[in-house]
């Protein structure tokens, strides 16, 4: 009798032990699954969401997020949409704790280039937000990693603007007032 309870007892522990080497695993498992998660997969969960989000160079915005690619997002305020370079947002709130589908190979090939040579065929009014200093200005040439802006004041005769190049890389953000950004 004395060596059923210990061995009873032996396999009440063993059991125990078990159970605990599986949710250890588990909680292991999903840790280690959390890290795979990007931002930019965050950010894909949570279209639709209202979002607040501090960029690179301080620049606080809030709106609707209403597209999300993996290169840019579209934020869409009272009065602007905002399209905010992913690698330049330091935080966000708002986000939503499930990831959206991956986005597709095309939306995958659709970086700011794209979005800055949309604003230069409507030869629409931007205001880029770069990493020290915003420029207000119509888009007129986009490059590989470049876009120009002509600087002006209305009704200022052309041959007095300005052209200014900016590289892609320092842009934080590239905001439209009034204009809907067309996304595909």
């Amino acid at each position: 009798m004395r060596w059923e309870a210990f061995f009873s007892d032996l396999d009440s522990r063993m059991q125990a032990l078990e159970r605990l080497s599986v949710h250890s695993e588990i909680r292991e498992k999903t840790r280690a699954e959390a890290a795979q998660i990007t931002l930019v997969d965050r950010l894909l969960g949570s279209v639709g969401k209202h979002l607040e989000v501090t960029l690179m160079n301080g620049e606080k915005l809030s709106g609707t997020l209403t597209s999300a690619y993996a290169q840019w997002i579209l934020l869409s305020g009272a009065h602007t949409e905002s399209v905010i370079v992913t690698g330049a947002i330091a935080m966000a709130t708002g986000l939503s704790t499930t990831i959206g589908p991956p986005p597709g190979s095309a939306a995958k090939r659709l970086g700011l280039g794209h979005v800055l040579r949309t604003f230069a065929r409507d030869r629409s009014e931007v205001r880029l937000s770069l990493l020290h200093v915003d420029i207000t200005g119509v888009c007129d040439r986009v490059g590989a990693d470049y876009v120009e802006i002509t600087r002006h004041t209305p009704g200022e005769p052309r041959h007095r603007r300005k052209q200014v190049t900016v590289a892609h890389e320092v842009i934080c953000a590239v905001h439209n007032r009034g204009n809907y950004v067309k996304t595909v």
